[in-house]
């Protein structure tokens, strides 16, 4: 039998985000140009949804955020509890990071000798599983559009550096690739885009609670694949403190085994 993890859509059952912004913006720009809000990646966006924009230069944000993720293909949710930011270099590229550092649970609803594997935590063999998470780190060059304006097309590159504990993520090295657009209409309502794809590294097999399935394992390897990913997200409205925010996130191709 094949233990996929094939995910469609990813539903986001709950998220909260405790943002804190911090710079050197002058005084006044704010109340009439975007905020630079940091998505849960560190780079700036709404909160999953990344937007074209980048950080002005010699400016920087930081977030601390959570997130609840269902995984209906494994019934399952993935919570997380973690630290981002970013920091502008110059007026079309940023640097930003998050770390994963406080908490990552899985919890399996449905555990059998069949159950599928998550395979961003094919590890996760258990009913209840925790432990620190992953560091990201990368960078967001604007290609189109003016550096002050929320519309563009930017092209964004991370990688996952794998320090999560013994049950938690792959152990293996990611890279990530995004393209982004951004478009923003009577300056009060944001539509943001993405298509991409993550390149995961197959990590070793390991010491598991319940032992992993024969069939996700090649070669002394475990068979985590790459994705197609996609995301879609809209704000309202854009210039203010206080927003409204929805999005859509898709994964495609990714399985174990």
């Amino acid at each position: 039998m094949r233990h996929t993890s094939n995910m469609t859509l990813a539903t986001i059952v709950a998220a909260l985000a405790i943002v804190f912004v911090a710079g050197s913006v002058l005084p006044g720009v704010q109340a009439q140009e975007p905020h630079d809000d940091p998505t849960a990646s560190g780079t700036v966006g709404l909160f999953m949804v990344p937007r074209a924009s980048t950080m002005q230069p010699d400016t920087f944000s930081v977030a601390l955020w959570f997130s609840a993720i269902a995984r209906q293909e494994a019934i399952a949710s993935v919570e997380t509890w973690a630290l981002s930011g970013a920091y502008g270099i110059n007026e079309r590229l940023e640097i930003f990071g998050s770390f994963e550092a406080a908490r990552t649970g899985v919890w399996r609803d449905y555990l059998e000798d069949d159950s599928p594997l998550i395979n961003e935590h094919p590890f996760a063999t258990e009913r209840l599983q925790t432990g620190m998470g992953d560091l990201r780190v990368g960078v967001k060059y604007r290609a189109t559009g003016d550096p002050m304006s929320y519309d563009g097309i930017s092209l964004l590159g991370a990688i996952k550096i794998p320090t999560s504990g013994d049950y938690i993520g792959t152990h293996g090295l990611d890279a990530i690739g995004r393209v982004i657009g951004s478009y923003e209409a009577n300056e009060m309502f944001g539509i943001n885009g993405y298509i991409g794809g993550t390149w995961r590294g197959k990590p070793d097999v390991r010491d598991t609670v319940n032992p992993l399935p024969d069939d996700a394992i090649e070669d002394g390897k475990v068979q985590v694949t790459s994705s197609f990913d996609y995301g879609a997200g809209v704000e309202f409205p854009t210039r203010l403190w206080i927003k409204g925010i929805v999005e859509l996130l898709g994964v495609k191709g990714a399985m174990v085994g």
